[in-house]
């Protein structure tokens, strides 16, 4: 059923359980938030940019994790599957709006428990 879906989820604990559950092949972690207020353009609306962090452990480049993961997402159904809080939120959003145009459909839901019945129930 989700076989060929995109689940964006937080925790990279998380990953292989949710494979399992879903399906699906295409579950990618943030690892929490993944952009970082680098500037606000100074205008009449104040507008915030944004950048990905950068990663601090030399042996991972963040950026280019998260770039492959919204390349995952271009022509897909993508769940965004961020921690039902509001850091979970927020990372929901940012991961949002940088595929908003390149996937199929977006889904915003919650894992309350990671099981077949709570996974079926978001």
């Amino acid at each position: 059923m989700y076989k060929n879906c995109v689940f964006i989820i937080e925790s990279p604990n998380k990953i292989t359980k949710i494979k399992e559950l879903t399906g699906s092949s295409f579950v990618f972690a943030t690892g929490g938030h993944f952009v970082e207020l680098v500037n606000i353009e100074v205008n009449k609306e104040f507008n915030p940019i944004f950048e990905i962090k950068k990663s601090t452990d030399k042996k991972k480049d963040r950026s280019t994790h998260i770039n492959y993961m919204i390349n995952q997402c271009k022509d897909k159904v993508v769940y965004i599957a961020t921690d039902p809080d509001r850091e979970g939120y927020g990372i929901g959003y940012k991961f949002y709006e940088k595929i908003k145009n390149l996937a199929k459909t977006i889904y915003r839901t919650e894992f309350h428990e990671i099981t077949k019945s709570g996974v079926k129930k978001a």
